[in-house]
């Protein structure tokens, strides 16, 4: 009984979060960020993982769908687009287990040394002023029954990037966007039909985050095609400018019928 009881109780606080987010230290005991060394701050924390051309295409599907309450699968260290989401004025809760790219020897070496909950949170807490952030411990599809349909203006996935690990995620969340929302994700760079002679079958997929030789993380490109049966747009197709120039950007994007 005290083992339900606090399983319940925790799905409520989580549950809280995606109305009225509330701030990191919430779920987790934080050091204060003075505690964290300054080299940490310096190195680690300043990856951002995202171009500025995924940062303006981004910001276009947020404005286009008058997004309110956002949801970010993968946020690592709360840069990048978790700052972009806070910059636009929505209300986000952010998901991550925050041990790092499981298929990534580097990044489960560099997860020995740091706490990347920990470094995020700091992130985070330099311009969450308002508690707009809620942060969620979990794995991304085990989250996903935390919170009822239609919850979210917008879902952007970035979280594990193999074919199995996609088409998890887009099962488990397709229902929690709203009607005329959007759901949509990154590193989708092209569509299967631009490599024809490339094996894109389950099987060749497995574990498979990215092909490094052609720059492409296959994983996204066959499950965003398989799930929306081709219908995903993909901001890699179209023409995008920042400040005059023109930039590249691999996020895709589907609007969830009314």
């Amino acid at each position: 009984m005290k083992l339900l009881f606090a399983f319940l109780l925790s799905c409520t606080v989580y549950l809280q979060a995606a109305v009225t987010p509330v701030p990191p230290s919430r779920f987790r005991e934080l050091p204060e960020l003075s505690a964290i060394p300054f080299e940490r701050l310096l190195t680690i924390d300043n990856y951002v993982g995202v171009s500025l051309g995924d940062l303006k295409a981004l910001s276009i599907l947020i404005q286009d769908s008058k997004a309110k309450n956002c949801l970010e699968l993968g946020t690592f260290l709360g840069t990048g687009t978790t700052a972009l989401f806070y910059g636009a004025g929505v209300n986000l809760t952010c998901v991550d287990h925050w041990k790092g790219n499981q298929n990534d020897p580097f990044m489960q070496s560099t997860t020995r040394q740091y706490d990347f909950f920990e470094i995020c949170s700091a992130n985070i807490n330099q311009y969450n002023h308002d508690n707009r952030i809620a942060l969620v411990e979990s794995d991304t599809v085990q989250a996903s029954h935390l919170f009822p349909d239609h919850s979210f203006d917008l879902i952007f996935i970035d979280a594990d990037h193999t074919y199995e690990g996609v088409l998890a995620d887009l099962k488990a969340w397709y229902s929690k966007v709203r009607p005329g929302g959007i759901i949509c994700g990154h590193d989708c760079e092209a569509r299967p039909k631009n490599f024809p002679k490339y094996n894109f079958s389950p099987e060749a997929l497995k574990n498979v985050d990215c092909d490094f030789a052609l720059g492409i993380h296959v994983g996204v490109i066959k499950a965003v095609d398989e799930f929306f049966n081709g219908a995903a747009q993909l901001f890699a197709e179209r023409a995008l400018f920042v400040n005059g120039t023109r930039e590249h950007s691999s996020i895709w994007y589907y609007r969830i019928p009314e």
